[in-house]
């Protein structure tokens, strides 16, 4: 603990008064940059859901399965993989193996 509250310190007496601002929101939690939590899940969901990754494509030919699901079909989907998403990040809240699970494993929630 002790090392943790010397390398805040080193952090804020090294940066300049806009960064130990940022520092500060930082270690808050509330950075208020716009870009909630829910909305990076929503917004991750979608992403897999409209392209999903592992697809052996050629240059020209696009992933659009918005278009080939139709509408309602496609937010099924999407709420679907964001709800598995949102389970994942309480068992484990580190974004960065989720992503690597999902970029193996596509929109297969129970894979994720």
């Amino acid at each position: 603990m002790q090392e943790k509250e010397n390398t805040i310190v080193r952090l804020l007496q090294d940066g300049d008064n806009e960064e130990a601002k940022y520092i500060i929101r930082w270690l808050q939690k509330a950075l208020k940059t716009g870009a909630a939590e829910k909305t990076m899940i929503s917004a991750l969901a979608r992403s897999f859901v409209y392209t999903p990754p592992n697809l052996i494509l050629t240059k020209l030919e696009k992933i659009n399965t918005k278009q080939k699901m139709g509408e309602d079909a496609f937010f099924e989907e999407c709420a679907r993989v964001e709800y598995a998403i949102k389970e994942a990040a309480c068992e484990s809240p580190n974004y960065g193996a989720i992503i690597k699970c999902m970029l193996q494993s596509g929109t297969d929630t129970e894979a994720l």
